[in-house]
Formats: structure tokens, C-alpha cells, sequence
């Protein structure tokens, strides 16, 4: 597992591109912003795109001391991410329990954090991937979401 993130982190450095699949190839940006402290709103799950909702949008926040809390649809959720290069692991998954429309997403949500093995950052987007290098998910730093 580690021989194949790094090979991904030797690929970017090279020439700015990253194989994920065996005919997939994904041109990388610099990244804009940094993974910690940075607030990441959900865009796409599961190859599914996901509008920014300014009211309340699915977002994710890692912070310093492998912590990290966001928002599905209607639950706050938190827990214990690990950060360490390109590889990123989500643990002790907490929620509050509302009930609302659209739980599937939240569910969805949660599913992509337990799975996700691995990270890239290309511009102000955050790919959270699985063991396979499929990207599970795709969040955007945003600067201001008008209310």
C-alpha cells in the first residue's frame, strides 16, 4: 500500500499528473490552499455532483491534532482523522442523529470518509481516494459561501 502512494507522489512530482485507474489520467494543479484547517465543501460523491447548498452545505474541516468535524445534511459529524504524506484515515466516526431528506448523501458521506486511504490536492480541490486509487469524493475550498 505504501509502494503505491508513494509511486503517486513520484508521478505528481515528476510531471504534474497522477494515474488513478489504467486509462485514467488526471492533470494535478499546485495546490491554492492547505488540507489542514481549510474548509472543504462536498462538490461530487461517488461520481455524483453535489450543488453547494449556502444554507447548508456539506462540508469538512481537518484540524491540527488529527481531529476533524463538518456538516452533512443534517448532522454535525466528527472524529479522528490521521494525516501522514498522501495517505489519510478517518476513525472514530461520530454524528448527531436528526432525521432528514437526502440522508442517503450523509450516509454516502460517511461511507467515503471510512474508505478513503489517500489524498490529493489540485487547486482549492480535495480527492479523497480508496485503496483501489478510485476517487471516492471531491471537495472545494471556497472562500465565502454567500448567505
Amino acid at each position: 500500500m505504501k509502494k503505491i502512494f508513494s509511486v503517486l507522489v513520484i508521478a505528481f512530482l515528476i510531471n504534474g499528473c497522477i494515474v488513478l485507474k489504467k486509462d485514467s489520467i488526471i492533470k494535478i494543479e499546485e495546490p491554492t490552499v492547505p488540507l489542514i484547517a481549510t474548509t472543504w465543501y462536498l462538490t461530487n460523491i461517488n461520481n455524483q455532483p453535489i450543488e453547494i447548498n449556502s444554507e447548508k452545505p456539506i462540508k469538512l474541516k481537518l484540524s491540527i491534532g488529527n481531529t476533524f468535524k463538518g456538516f452533512g445534511i443534517c448532522n454535525q459529524i466528527w472524529g479522528v482523522c490521521k494525516v501522514m504524506n498522501t495517505q489519510i484515515e478517518f476513525s472514530h466516526i461520530s454524528q448527531t442523529k436528526m432525521a432528514c431528506e437526502k440522508m442517503n448523501i450523509e450516509k454516502n458521506l460517511i461511507d467515503v470518509l471510512k474508505q478513503s486511504k489517500a489524498y490529493f490536492i489540485s487547486g482549492n480541490k480535495l480527492n479523497l481516494i480508496n485503496s483501489n486509487t478510485t476517487i471516492l469524493a471531491t471537495f472545494q475550498a471556497v472562500d465565502v459561501i454567500k448567505k
